[in-house]
């Protein structure tokens, strides 16, 4: 039996991928299985715009990242997205690390600006260790002895 040009176009119209460019043109390559409405192409360039868009969804709710807690709830909902599987482990992992960085640098921050808020920073008083005799500048801070 031969098959007629209606039916062979229409599993054809069925099985091409349903993306449509700009000017309307039907994507032209087939689909992987019968299931999905996309070729592979298209189906990971909207994979893609769905992560890049959940990322930017939950990140622009958060703070300035000045604090723990804020990095804490970063990393927290960075934690669920991955687990449900709507960012990509790669850029979890960059994200996460970027975080780490965060919190490094967030206690030498914190250190400098109580550094600065002190008028007079302590000073360290080493007389009388390993032997070393107290100097006479630093009389008004050595040990007092009775």
């Amino acid at each position: 039996m031969k098959p007629t040009p209606g039916n062979s176009s229409i599993s054809n119209i069925l099985s091409r991928c349903e993306h449509r460019s700009s000017s309307g043109r039907q994507c032209r390559t087939f689909t992987s299985d019968s299931d999905s409405r996309l070729c592979k192409r298209h189906a990971l360039s909207l994979l893609r715009a769905q992560n890049a868009a959940d990322i930017t969804a939950f990140t622009g709710r958060l703070g300035s990242f000045e604090t723990s807690e804020e990095v804490h709830a970063f990393l927290a909902k960075l934690l669920v997205l991955l687990a449900q599987n709507r960012v990509a482990p790669r850029r979890a992992a960059v994200l996460a690390y970027i975080s780490h960085l965060l919190l490094r640098t967030m206690a030498a921050r914190q250190a400098e600006l109580r550094a600065e808020d002190d008028a007079d920073p302590p000073r360290l008083n080493f007389a009388g260790v390993m032997g070393s005799d107290p100097d006479p500048a630093d009389a008004h801070t050595a040990p007092q002895t009775a």
